[in-house]
């Protein structure tokens, strides 16, 4: 579930909680980058995590191309 939109680990308006979209959106902007995100559970006891981003190799965005990753069409 880490990485969809308004997953928290946090309730209600705890102080410091936000609304569950940091990595949601961090997520969605790699990806659509080229890039794959990955979240585990460093120790298997929930007391930390690892977060590996990994982009193809040779893959580079064209200054000068009219398109951009964040068109929607």
């Amino acid at each position: 579930r880490i990485g969809e939109p308004y997953m928290s680990t946090r309730q209600g308006t705890e102080a410091g909680g936000g609304l569950g979209l940091g990595l949601f959106i961090a997520k969605t902007l790699l990806e659509r980058s080229g890039a794959t995100l990955d979240f585990r559970n460093s120790s298997g006891l929930g007391e930390g995590a690892v977060v590996q981003i990994s982009w193809p190799r040779g893959v580079f965005l064209n200054p000068e191309s009219s398109s951009s990753m964040f068109d929607t069409a």
